[in-house]
């Protein structure tokens, strides 16, 4: 899972690093992701749905997918 820093704070757990909103974060365990996730520090960043290659995209026109030829 991947997570997102939504409020400023050190970590102790990575030698006091400081985090900023909006930067990755990635918690050393789930139980301290979860205890981050409850107190609001970091939130849960959704995977964007996976684009169509333009090879999976069939041309307008014939419902097979083949296109016109000019004769």
């Amino acid at each position: 899972m991947k997570y997102r820093v939504e409020k400023e704070f050190t970590d102790r757990f990575d030698n006091g690093r400081h985090c900023l909103p909006g930067e990755p974060h990635k918690p050393p365990n789930k139980e301290r992701a979860q205890q981050l996730l409850e107190l609001g520090f970091i939130s849960e960043v959704k995977p964007e749905p996976a684009k169509k290659k333009a090879a999976d995209v069939k041309p307008e026109g014939d419902p097979n997918g083949e296109t016109p030829t000019s004769e």
